[in-house]
């Protein structure tokens, strides 16, 4: 899992490759890995500063203890930041904290060694270390203030074949969400209970849902930050034509959009269009 040049592989263009038929022009990887050290330096620094409010002991010893229980969710991430929280911490507290350590996880996870082993810069290894480059962003808290110059840094890493961009496209297009992925699991539950079909459980959120009116209204919860959103929405059309109106109910007037079938998570999505694949309709 290396060449003759060791970490070079790594972070420059060391002229190694899987197709040698293609010049050695792996100019992007320095870039791409400056980039991400920045941006991991900041949120480190976001980690400390605010861990050394919420947390009872030494933030560092904190967020290397949450790695015997990082492969979990739900309750026992719960337990495990209750059990460091510093005395008398109020709820928000409590959240702060578990979303400190899932900005730390993050950061960590931006280094994912196959993001530079192979030839160009738009694989789907740099696309994923990008996405948690964007979930770093979003909880540290300060994103306004980092995402331009990360954005900016990011593109001189540009890719070697034509067409292929920068990482800063690939980030921007690809990688920076363009809305509360809480919105979208609210969306496919909600046309799944219209149907009949109640899922309490989608990707790494707990749904609660209750018919109010003619809408339903859901509760969703991350399971690894506890972050909450309510919302409500009722379902429009049906198979690819599909969509969810979804309204923020917790403030006061809350935002509202259409959230279109293909932007439910991909399990729910599955289940509302399987009557539809073989139909005309699948293919427009």
């Amino acid at each position: 899992w290396s060449c003759a040049h060791g970490v070079e592989r790594w972070r420059s263009n060391c002229g190694c490759r899987l197709d040698g038929n293609r010049p050695p022009a792996q100019e992007w990887r320095g870039p791409l890995r400056e980039s991400l050290v920045v941006l991991a330096d900041h949120c480190h620094d976001v980690f400390e500063r605010e861990g050394q409010i919420h947390f009872r002991d030494d933030p560092w010893t904190v967020r290397n203890a949450y790695g015997a229980v990082v492969a979990q969710d739900g309750n026992v991430l719960e337990a495990f930041v209750r059990a460091h929280l510093a005395d008398h911490q109020s709820a928000p507290s409590m959240q702060r904290a578990r979303e400190l350590l899932e900005l730390e996880r993050a950061t960590l996870r931006m280094f994912t060694s196959c993001a530079w082993f192979f030839d160009d810069v738009d694989r789907i290894e740099t696309r994923q270390v990008l996405r948690y480059a964007a979930r770093a962003l979003e909880l540290s808290g300060i994103s306004s203030r980092l995402a331009p110059e990360f954005i900016r840094t990011l593109e001189a890493a540009r890719g070697s074949t034509p067409g292929s961009g920068t990482a800063s496209d690939l980030f921007v297009r690809e990688a920076l969400p363009h809305r509360d992925s809480a919105w979208s699991v609210a969306a496919g539950a909600i046309a799944c209970a219209s149907l009949g079909m109640h899922h309490t459980l989608v990707a790494c959120y707990d749904v609660q849902l209750h018919r109010h009116d003619s809408a339903w209204e859901a509760t969703v919860k991350h399971r690894r930050t506890g972050h909450s959103a309510l919302l409500s929405g009722y379902a429009i059309g049906e198979g690819p034509s599909l969509t969810v109106r979804v309204t923020q109910v917790d403030v006061e007037n809350g935002a509202s959009h259409q959230i279109p079938v293909h932007e439910f998570p991909e399990s729910l999505a599955r289940e509302l269009l399987r009557s539809f694949a073989t139909s005309d309709e699948a293919l427009m």
